[in-house]
């Protein structure tokens, strides 16, 4: 017989497997922006990575099922912060495209040979400064930490150790299999 927890483990993991690629993907795309920000010199250059991580924004929201899919507090937990991401890093990077159009001139002379971190404090125009702490936001999901096991009984389960047992990113754990704590039974990906 299944407890409260079984079930709701078992939406948990149906929306996880969902939300972490979508996640995953975007976070990729930003990491591939700080790179363009930090390192790559050149405005064209850099205008064409902001537009391609905009556009994997956008193209996370099309990929969300169109009505919600949670229906537990863990699985809620796990969809909310991923809406919140995506909304989050598609507000970052519109003000980002705006900003870099109405600094087009300046920011082209000076990116000749320096990348946009080198620079951008040049400009007058108010940078806009993404606060959001990223893809970490969704490590901040707390029922995990209590509805899953994760190998020995100590070990918090953070949200990439249950996505990681489920096999749903490139990390791989030896720690031991995904369990839900209460019942203690084992969840399979």
């Amino acid at each position: 017989m299944f407890t409260q927890d079984d079930l709701e483990a078992d939406d948990a993991v149906a929306v996880l497997k969902v939300y972490w690629p979508i996640g995953q993907r975007l976070d990729d795309a930003t990491n591939e922006w700080a790179k363009c920000h930090d390192h790559y010199p050149g405005y064209a250059p850099m205008r064409a990575c902001l537009q391609r991580t905009l556009e994997a924004s956008k193209a996370a929201t099309r990929e969300v099922p169109h009505k919600k899919m949670a229906r537990l507090p863990c699985g809620m937990e796990i969809e909310d912060a991923h809406l919140r991401y995506i909304e989050i890093q598609i507000a970052h990077f519109t003000r980002m495209t705006e900003w870099t159009e109405r600094n087009a001139s300046n920011l082209e002379e000076r990116m000749r040979d320096k990348p946009l971190a080198e620079v951008w404090t040049e400009i007058a125009d108010k940078y806009p400064i993404d606060t959001s702490n990223g893809y970490a936001q969704i490590m901040d999901v707390e029922r995990t930490k209590t509805l899953f096991q994760c190998g020995p009984e100590n070990n918090v389960a953070w949200i990439n150790k249950v996505a990681a047992r489920l096999k749903l990113g490139p990390e791989s754990d030896g720690g031991g299999p995904l369990r839900v704590r209460s019942s203690q039974r084992v969840l399979v990906p």
